[in-house]
């Protein structure tokens, strides 16, 4: 009876010491959806995991459509016979189309919905991959690659703030960073595409036009998912929200998070509704605002689209034939999908500011490899000893006129050849191969002895590239690729969600123009050759390092409606914050940050013991006690 007795007084105790441990968080946070076990609670994981599925799909479009060009665009130049400028407005012109949408999305989102506009862009998708498909010529392709553009900018800003204001907090992070890793995942299966249909006749076609297939299926998916609680609560639907969060969640107290939204609602409620300059008009949001679109922009103009729209025409300036690019494109791109993999299991554990910051110094890293990569290409080129007068010279921007002394000027310019066997640069290209100088070997093969050398030369220096740029997008997956999503997902407040991600997706579409519309002009010899583009990027990297050092707060584990405390400084005239200031006075910096710190925990804990506190006497009016009093 002694043993038995003891073990009960234990359980008894282990029971009563249970809801202090529970104090130190909202139950809807610690909801364990990866560690499911009633019915209830399995249900509802599921749900939310469907949910951000079906609207992931958006996500997968928006990596195909974005990556497909990259394998695409070797044939399209090829059979459409495209100049330099036509290649880079079909690859622009999406992301121009993407701004309009970004922009345009966040009015859309705030008038009729988040579902609603996820349904619009699917719509949009189809339609654009219908056009490209059966495109004549150049300029319908372009209109294709236009209204694809639309759909993404619509989908790009939506989808992660639907999934943001439908996830508990606890997973906030690794559901949204599962969008991003559709979005990479999207881009693998755009690779493998290209591959597969490289040497069919037209097969650019069928790379563009596929996209239709799953556009179609999302349609009708997002037909039978619910419209975000939060943005139902703002429109005065309390009942419909209530029952739609009783969905998502694994347990029947969502009284606490019910109260949490209906305060943040009601704290807004009386503002007009949000306008551009309202986005500055507080300090908070202003600091949240300059936060965001820093990272949007950062992201973008570290380079990655520029991998991931030409990385198969990298691949062919690094020496390697059309079809062996395209398919080490496709395989490439893999990288950042493992990397998005290795963020949703440590975004959780290591927080958004350790995975951006780790993220973004390796990338730098990489891309100086690239380069490196690169210079070392044009470093050990052949020598060239005898020059056509038409081929003599290369013109700099930087450094002006400079004379070619290696196969690796010689073919930077199109109308250009290199014959090893006599060490010559001469005038001529790809169709124009038959001059007695230098007799093309059976087969007409590039670099073959006695062959022409057109667009590149050897390079025993290639397979630096090819791992350069693996390392570079397995470490862009693991915090720029994703982060800059989920946190401007997070830090702006209800009233102004929709339209402070309107514009910052639109800053990252404009930084896609930029880089997407610049890379082959960019990468010219004329301007900053091959190397100096790469090591561009990485100054921009090391430059918003630095920056985001001192700027980018945690927001791991946060509820949506007290991310904005993290941006309150002294002097923001926020009541509270002025007394603070004045016992401040006559101590160290360091005092001062302490105290900033503690009075920010204070505004958070002040707000959630207030919503704490409506919930449970809701709770106890109701007939049962459901929240803790903590």
């Amino acid at each position: 009876m002694g043993p038995s007795h003891d073990q009960s007084q234990q359980q008894l105790l282990q029971q009563q010491q249970q809801p202090q441990s529970q104090q130190q968080q909202p139950y809807y946070e610690s909801t364990p959806f990866f560690h499911l076990q009633s019915p209830k609670e399995v249900q509802a994981g599921f749900y939310i995991f469907l949910l951000t599925g079906i609207c992931a799909v958006s996500s997968l479009l928006f990596g195909y459509d974005t990556g497909v060009v990259s394998g695409a665009l070797l044939s399209i130049r090829n059979d459409l016979q495209l100049r330099d400028w036509e290649q880079e407005l079909i690859v622009s012109i999406t992301t121009i189309g993407a701004v309009v949408g970004s922009l345009s999305g966040g009015y859309l989102n705030e008038k009729v919905g988040r579902r609603p506009v996820i349904l619009l862009s699917s719509v949009i998708f189809t339609v654009g991959a219908v056009v490209m498909g059966v495109a004549p010529d150049f300029s319908v392709l372009t209109v294709g690659r236009a209204i694809i553009g639309l759909a993404i900018g619509f989908s790009s800003m939506t989808v992660p703030i639907y999934i943001a204001e439908a996830a508990p907090s606890s997973i906030r992070g690794r559901l949204v960073t599962m969008n991003c890793i559709f979005i990479t995942g999207g881009q693998f299966v755009a690779g493998m595409v290209d591959g597969g249909f490289a040497e069919v006749p037209g097969g650019w076609r069928y790379m563009l036009g596929v996209a239709a297939i799953p556009a179609a299926m999302q349609f009708f998916g997002v037909l039978f998912l619910p419209e975000s609680p939060r943005w139902l609560v703002a429109k005065g639907k309390v009942e419909e929200a209530r029952e739609v969060l009783g969905r998502l969640r694994a347990s029947e107290n969502i009284g606490f998070e019910m109260a949490e939204i209906e305060e943040d609602v009601a704290a807004t409620a009386s503002l007009p509704s949000a306008r551009f300059k309202d986005l500055w008009a507080s300090p908070p949001i202003r600091r949240a605002m300059v936060l965001g679109c820093g990272l949007m922009l950062l992201q973008q103009l570290s380079g990655i689209n520029t991998v991931m729209y030409y990385s198969a025409s990298i691949y062919n300036m690094a020496g390697f034939s059309d079809t062996a690019s395209i398919w080490l494109a496709g395989f490439t791109a893999l990288a950042q999908f493992v990397g998005m993999l290795a963020n949703m299991a440590l975004v959780e554990k290591w927080g958004r500011r350790t995975l951006v910051l780790t993220s973004l110094s390796l990338v730098m890293i990489s891309l100086v490899a690239i380069g490196a990569s690169f210079y070392l290409a044009m470093a050990s080129s052949a020598a060239v000893k005898v020059v056509d007068p038409m081929c003599a010279t290369v013109s700099n921007i930087f450094v002006g006129a400079f004379q070619v002394t290696t196969c690796f000027q010689c073919v930077e310019n199109a109308a250009c050849g290199f014959c090893p066997s006599l060490e010559a640069c001469m005038s001529g290209n790809k169709t124009m191969d038959t001059m007695e100088s230098c007799p093309v070997s059976n087969g007409g093969g590039r670099g073959m002895e006695g062959g022409w050398t057109y667009g590149v030369c050897e390079n025993p220096y290639g397979y630096m590239s090819v791992a350069s740029m693996v390392l570079y997008l397995f470490t862009f997956g693991l915090g720029m690729g994703a982060m800059p999503w989920t946190i401007c997902a997070e830090i702006f407040p209800l009233h102004v969600r929709s339209l402070a991600n309107s514009l910052t997706t639109g800053v990252n579409w404009l930084g896609n123009v930029v880089i997407s519309a610049t890379f082959l002009t960019v990468a010219s010899p004329h301007v900053l050759t091959q190397y100096g583009a790469f090591w561009m990027y990485a100054l921009i990297s090391f430059s918003g390092l630095v920056g985001l050092s001192f700027t980018l707060p945690e927001t791991k584990g946060v509820p949506l409606e007290e991310i904005e405390a993290l941006f309150v400084r002294p002097g923001d005239g926020i009541p509270g914050i002025e007394e603070e200031e004045e016992r401040g006075e006559g101590r160290g910096e360091e005092r001062e940050e302490e105290e900033l710190s503690v009075l920010t925990s204070s505004l958070t804990g002040g707000a959630r013991e207030r919503r704490r506190m409506t919930a449970q006497n809701a709770a106890v009016e109701g007939g049962r006690v459901e929240v803790d009093s903590h």
